[in-house]
C-alpha cells in the first residue's frame, strides 16, 4: 500500500535549502530519484527512515511481517498503544510521512524469507539501495548473495541496548565527487598553461605602486620566489627546507609589513608548491583497475567505469595532466586582476572539458552507447582529483574474523555477539535474556548458550578464541531491547552512509562500524 502526499517545486526548493549547498542539486535530484527498501522495521530502522525522509529521499518502501507489541511501543516514537496488534511497517508510515509530505511511502507485511524465496531478484531491482535491521544471519547472507550481483548495496543497521554496528555491502562503488576536507587547490605553479604564464610573468612587482602592490593576487608573488628558487636549484621542486627558502624570497618582495596578499603568499608555500601530483586514489585505480582502463569497454560496461576509461586516455595524451579544474580559493587581491586571474582558470577548464568531452564521445561511439548529459561531464572534470573506487565484499567470520582475533578487539566481539543474539532469537523465538523461566536460571542458560554459539562460529578460523562475558551479560541484561539514544545514534549514521551511497558524494565507512555507548568508542574495521 501507498502513502503519497507532495510539495509545490517552490516548498521543496525552499526545504531543500541548505542541504543543496552540500551536495549540490545533482544530489538532491539522485536522492528524489531514489527508491530505498527497508528491511526490518524497528526502532533504529524508523529512526534511519526519518533521516532519509527529511532530506527527501524519492520513495521508501518498508517491509515486515511482525506486529506491534508492548516491547515496540516502549522504544518507537512513531507506535502508540492504539498500535497494538498491527503490523509494524503499516501503524508507521502515517506518522513518519508527515515530516516530508513529498517523499512516497509504502509497505510490504511479507516476510523477508518469503520475498527471497518466492520473488527472487526481480523484486528488488527496482531498488536503488536496501537497508535491513535485526534480519538473522543466514537470511541476511541470502540477501546480500542476491544483492551483490545487481550491484545494490545493502545497509545493516541495528543497535541493542548500549550497542550498535553498521556494515556495508556492496560490489563496487564509485564516488564522483570525493569531497575531501582537505584538499590543494590546482594552481599548477610549476607547470603553468601558456595563458597562465603569461599572466604571471605580465607582473612587475618591483616597478609597480604601492597600491597595486599591496593588490596584487598572492599568487603572484608565491610563483615568483617560486621560479626564482627553481632557477637557482635547477629546476627541482622544494623540499621543507626549500619552501622556507621561498618564504623568505616572498618576504623580501614585500614593501610593507600589512601587505595581506603576501601573507596568504607565505602561508600557501606549505600547500601550494608541491608540484602538480595525480592524486593517489586516481593512481590507485589506474594501476589495480587496469581491466576497465586499459582493455576494452562494452555496452554493458558502467557509465562510470567508461568516464574512467576516457579519462585514462585523456591523461595519456595531455602529458599525464588530469582536466584542469576552474576553481580557485579566495584571495587579497583587486577586483580586475582576481576577475582576469579567475577567466584563465575558467577558460583553460572549458578546454580541457571539451578535450574530455570528445575522447569520451569516441569511447561511446565505439561502444553504441548514448553520451552522459553534458552538465554531468563538466561537473566529473571539475571534481575527477575526488573520484575513488571502493570495492566492498561479502565476506563472513570464517574466512576474515582471524586477522581481527589476533589483537582481540572489542569491536569483532561486539559484531559477534549481535550475530549470536539474532540467531539464537531465530531459532528459540525469542530474543537472549527474554525467558519465563526464574531470571537467574535463564539468564545463565542464554549466556551459555551465546558463549557456545560465539565459539562455534569463530572455532574453525580461531581455536583459542575467548568471548567477552562482561559484554555477554550486557547483551543479556536490556534482552534486545533497543534504547531510543542509541539506536537514533547508530540510525543517524546509518543515514548519512545511505545518502553517500546514493549521491556518490563523500568518501563512506570501510566496511564496518561498531559503537559501545558506555564507554563512547566508535570504531571500524574491515570484514
Amino acid at each position: 500500500m501507498v502513502h503519497e502526499m507532495c510539495d509545490s517545486p517552490v516548498q521543496q526548493d525552499t526545504r531543500y535549502d541548505r542541504q543543496i549547498r552540500l551536495w549540490g542539486d545533482h544530489g538532491q535530484t539522485a536522492l528524489e530519484n531514489a527508491h530505498v527498501l527497508v528491511a526490518g522495521v524497528n526502532t533504529t530502522s524508523c529512526e534511519a527512515v526519518k533521516s532519509l525522509i527529511l532530506p527527501g529521499v524519492g520513495r521508501i518502501t518498508l517491509l515486515d511481517h511482525h506486529v506491534v507489541d508492548k516491547e515496540a511501543i516502549s522504544s518507537n516514537f512513531f507506535l502508540s498503544k492504539a498500535d497494538l496488534g498491527r503490523n509494524c511497517a503499516e501503524a508507521v508510515i502515517s506518522d513518519i510521512s508527515e515530516l516530508n509530505p513529498a517523499v512516497k511511502m509504502e509497505y510490504d507485511d511479507r516476510n523477508i524469507e518469503e520475498v527471497i524465496k518466492t520473488s527472487g531478484p526481480e523484486f528488488f531491482q527496482s531498488f536503488t539501495i536496501v537497508l535491513c535491521s535485526k534480519i538473522e544471519s543466514k537470511t541476511r547472507r541470502q540477501l546480500e548473495e542476491l544483492l551483490f550481483p545487481l550491484k545494490i548495496p545493502l545497509v545493516l543497521a541495528e543497535s541493542t541496548g548500549m550497542f550498535g554496528r553498521i556494515r556495508l555491502f556492496f560490489k563496487e562503488h564509485f564516488i564522483m565527487e570525493g569531497k575531501k576536507d582537505h584538499t590543494v587547490p590546482d594552481l599548477r605553479l610549476d607547470c603553468p598553461f601558456p595563458e597562465l604564464n603569461d599572466y604571471l610573468r605580465s607582473f612587475d612587482l618591483s616597478s609597480m605602486d604601492d597600491f597595486n602592490h599591496k593588490h596584487v593576487p598572492m599568487i603572484v608573488p608565491l610563483f615568483a620566489a617560486l621560479e626564482e628558487w627553481r632557477n637557482e636549484n635547477g629546476r627541482e621542486m622544494p623540499n621543507f627546507k626549500g619552501k622556507k627558502e621561498i618564504q623568505t624570497k616572498i618576504n623580501r618582495l614585500r614593501r610593507a609589513p600589512d601587505e595581506e596578499n603576501f601573507d596568504e603568499a607565505v602561508a600557501a608555500v606549505n600547500t601550494m608548491v608541491g608540484g602538480t601530483k595525480m592524486p593517489a586514489d586516481i593512481v590507485n585505480l589506474f594501476n589495480h583497475c587496469k581491466e576497465f582502463t586499459e582493455k576494452s569497454v562494452t555496452p554493458d560496461s558502467p557509465m562510470h567505469w567508461i568516464i574512467f576509461k576516457a579519462l585514462s586516455n585523456y591523461v595519456s595524451n595531455n602529458s599525464g595532466m588530469l582536466p584542469q579544474d576552474p576553481k580557485i580559493p579566495d584571495m587579497f587581491s583587486d577586483t580586475n586582476s582576481f576577475v582576469r586571474l579567475s577567466k584563465i582558470y575558467r577558460e583553460k577548464a572549458a578546454i580541457d572539458v571539451a578535450d574530455f568531452q570528445s575522447e569520451l564521445k569516441n569511447i561511446c561511439s565505439s561502444i553504441g552507447v548514448q553520451m552522459p548529459e553534458d552538465k554531468l561531464i563538466a561537473r566529473f572534470c571539475s571534481n575527477c582529483r575526488g573520484a575513488k573506487a571502493v570495492f566492498g565484499s561479502i565476506e563472513s567470520f570464517d574466512r576474515r574474523l582471524p586477522e581481527h582475533l589476533r589483537i582481540n578487539d572489542e569491536s569483532i566481539h561486539i559484531y559477534l555477539l549481535f550475530e549470536v543474539s539474532l540467531g539464537l532469537e531465530k531459532q528459540f523465538s525469542r530474543y537472549p535474556g527474554t525467558d519465563d523461566m526464574i531470571m537467574i536460571d535463564g539468564t545463565k542458560k542464554d549466556a551459555d548458550r551465546m558463549e557456545f554459539f560465539a565459539n562455534k562460529i569463530t572455532k574453525p578460523v580461531e581455536s583459542d578464541f575467548d568471548i567477552d562475558h562482561d559484554l555477554i551479560d550486557e547483551f543479556l541484561r536490556l534482552s534486545g531491547l533497543e534504547l531510543n539514544s542509541v539506536a537514533t545514534y547508530m540510525a543517524g549514521l546509518a543515514a548519512q552512509e545511505t545518502i553517500k551511497l546514493i549521491t556518490r558524494q563523500f568518501i563512506p565507512i570501510n566496511n564496518t562500524v561498531t559503537y559501545n555507548a558506555i564507554t563512547e568508542e566508535l570504531k571500524t574495521f574491515i570484514l
